[in-house]
């Protein structure tokens, strides 16, 4: 009875092990690292969506008509509201655009890109 219980025992461990193993392979295949503490804001300017993407989040970049080298930005909203390409994200004054993470993906043209994962919250 001791033996057939170390045994289920066993495949209860396995089971949980497969499950883990699974959760960690798909958080690291998006590319999304979140800190553990919000960064510094990387703008307080106003955004445009050039990419909504499927789970929500969106690539942006600022919307600045006298740059040139606007920052791209993966955009997370935890409200469940959901983006669109060429939308206009307009940040209240007392609210910034704030790092919480980066993330790492490969361009269209095979280029590995790693750009700030931010949130739009208070200053």
């Amino acid at each position: 009875m001791k033996s057939f219980f170390c045994f289920l025992l066993g495949i209860f461990t396995m089971f949980v092990i497969i499950l883990f193993l699974n959760f960690v392979g798909t958080v690291e295949s998006l590319g999304l690292e979140i800190y553990e503490q919000p960064g510094e804001c990387v703008t307080c300017k106003n955004l445009k969506v050039i990419q909504a993407k499927d789970d929500g989040t969106a690539l942006a970049v600022e919307k600045d008509l006298f740059s040139v080298d606007n920052l791209v930005m993966l955009l997370i909203n935890d409200n469940g509201k959901s983006y669109y390409d060429g939308e206009k994200i307009l940040i209240p004054r007392n609210m910034c655009a704030r790092q919480v993470g980066i993330y790492k993906y490969v361009t269209n043209n095979n280029v590995n890109a790693t750009i700030p994962a931010v949130r739009i919250m208070l200053r």
